[in-house]
C-alpha cells in the first residue's frame, strides 16, 4: 500500500492524474501495468507503471517502471519516491524540476535507468549515485 499512497500524493501535488488504467485506490499493479502492453512502444500512455508480479512466488506485485516523462511538472523530486524500492526504470525527462537529486536515488541499487535530463536540477550529483547500475542523462 505504501506505492499507492506515494503515486496518489506525487500525482496530487503535481495536479496530474493517474492513468485511467492505474487502480489507485487498491491494486496498481493491474490493466497495462502488469499486462504484456510494451512500454517501450506505448508512449502515450504517460504516467506510466509497469509492474513485475513475480514475488513471493507469483503472489505480490512492486512497481518496477515510472513515466512522468514531459508533463510540465514542477517542483522538487518528491520524496515519496523512495516508497517505490523496486523501481529499475525512472523517466521524468523533460519536465521543471529544480533542486537537488535527492540521496535516496542511490539506494535504488536495482536502478538501470534514471532519466532526469532537461530539468532545472542543481549539483553536485550525490555521491551514492555511484551505487546504481546504470545512470543515464
Amino acid at each position: 500500500m505504501h506505492a499507492v499512497a506515494a503515486l496518489n500524493t506525487i500525482m496530487g501535488r503535481w495536479g496530474l492524474k493517474a492513468s485511467s488504467e492505474w487502480n489507485i485506490s487498491g491494486e496498481p499493479c493491474s490493466g497495462f501495468a502488469s499486462d504484456a502492453t510494451d512500454w517501450d512502444h506505448q508512449r502515450n500512455i504517460n504516467p506510466f507503471i509497469k509492474c513485475v508480479c513475480s514475488y513471493d512466488n507469483n503472489t505480490v506485485c512492486h512497481i518496477t517502471r515510472l513515466r512522468l516523462h514531459e508533463l510540465n511538472v514542477i517542483g522538487h523530486i518528491p520524496s515519496e519516491l523512495q516508497n517505490l524500492t523496486y523501481l529499475v526504470d525512472l523517466d521524468m525527462n523533460y519536465n521543471y524540476l529544480t533542486g537537488a537529486i535527492p540521496s535516496f536515488i542511490g539506494k535504488f541499487t536495482g536502478m538501470l535507468y534514471l532519466g532526469l535530463g532537461f530539468n532545472a536540477l542543481s549539483v553536485p550529483l550525490p555521491r551514492n549515485l555511484g551505487t546504481l547500475a546504470i545512470f543515464s542523462h
